[in-house]
């Protein structure tokens, strides 16, 4: 019977170790896969980050393109209001000219 008890009591310390050494799997195991899905995490943030960074480069690109557009319009109304009002003062001037004559007659 004390054999019997201590072949049962050195298979429960065997099994005690056993199951410590599995815990210490299962923590190793757990801080790897936490370590894991935080390179995971920053790997995907940067590329969240360069995709958002492209299309505010590509955002840039067309308010930039749609400014040059605004000024060359810009540009091209104002000498032609330009033209129009050298047009408008060119008129009234020679209207000026022709009724100081007529008072002079």
């Amino acid at each position: 019977v004390r054999s019997h008890i201590s072949t049962m009591a050195q298979q429960h310390r065997e099994l005690q170790k056993s199951l410590e050494d599995m815990r210490e799997q299962h923590r190793v195991m757990h801080t790897s896969m936490e370590q894991s899905r935080g390179k995971l995490q920053d790997i995907v943030h940067e590329s969240v980050l360069k995709n958002l960074e492209t299309q505010l480069g590509s955002i840039r690109d067309e308010i930039a393109e749609r400014l040059e557009v605004c000024d060359e319009r810009f540009h091209e109304r104002y000498e032609k209001g330009q033209e129009k009002t050298a047009e408008i003062l060119t008129d009234r001037f020679v209207a000026l000219e022709a009724s100081q004559k007529n008072l002079q007659l």
